[in-house]
């Protein structure tokens, strides 16, 4: 289902062993030119990306978040403005961007 730890592993496993592969098979080769180096920027990018799928988010990125948001907004002035309501849009940001089709 779509708290299952499962698929989300499954396909982080993938990436990085993807990624660690390109890594070791790339040392004894020519440079990347700009397009592999910016797909390689693009995929490393993807693998933060993972902290914002569920059930990870929900029960450890999320709540972390939601706690500096909440200690930015009360430290530093006028900072409320923006992250009161950033911290709102976040939990449906993610549902909208995030969700996964395991239903």
């Amino acid at each position: 289902g779509t708290k299952s730890l499962l698929p989300w592993l499954a396909a982080l496993v993938v990436d990085t062993s993807s990624h660690a592969l390109i890594q070791r098979d790339h040392k004894s080769e020519r440079p990347y030119n700009p397009q592999e180096k910016q797909e390689l920027r693009r995929r490393y990018a993807n693998l933060i990306v993972y902290l914002l799928r569920s059930p990870v988010y929900e029960k450890t990125t999320g709540p972390r978040i939601h706690k500096i948001l909440h200690y930015l907004s009360e430290h530093l002035p006028l900072a409320h403005y923006v992250v009161q309501p950033l911290s709102k849009y976040l939990p449906a940001w993610q549902r909208v961007y995030f969700y996964t089709w395991s239903d």
